[in-house]
């Protein structure tokens, strides 16, 4: 028995890999809506405690201070000028203390533009120090 092809014009296409094709897609997102449907039935447990309330956690305050690249010193949001220093620190002092905070307990940032010569931050360091407080923290002031 020889076997003979059908002329190409009588030749039927194969539908399988278009059925194929065709049905990976929505098998896709079948499994995608299952697998996000099980996610939404899980629960949360909250661990349980035997406390009635938080611990109080004391926050330690901050007192920030620039210096800009023109010399401008600002403390606590306000500029000083001239040699009252010492007399915003005393400010800031009295008011930590009414707070019921110590000035060793406060941290002072010090945010002071590139630009600055080192000595004047350091002389700024120092005036804090004098003043009781004994925890600085440099960062770059701000871009212009």
């Amino acid at each position: 028995m020889q076997f003979i092809a059908p002329p190409a014009d009588n030749r039927m296409p194969s539908v399988l890999p278009l059925l194929g094709v065709s049905l990976l897609p929505a098998l896709l997102v079948l499994a995608m809506v299952c697998f996000s449907l099980n996610r939404e039935k899980e629960t949360i447990r909250l661990p349980t405690s035997m406390q009635p309330r938080p611990p109080m956690i004391r926050e330690t305050p901050t007192i920030t201070m620039q210096l800009s690249r023109q010399g401008i010193v600002t403390l606590g949001g306000q500029p000083i000028v001239g040699g009252t220093l010492t007399a915003a620190w005393q400010r800031e002092l009295a008011a930590l203390r009414l707070l019921g905070f110590e000035p060793a307990q406060a941290t002072v940032i010090l945010c002071a533009d590139r630009e600055v010569p080192t000595n004047k931050v350091q002389r700024l360091i120092e005036k804090a120090q004098e003043a009781g407080f004994t925890r600085c923290v440099l960062r770059q002031g701000p871009k212009p």
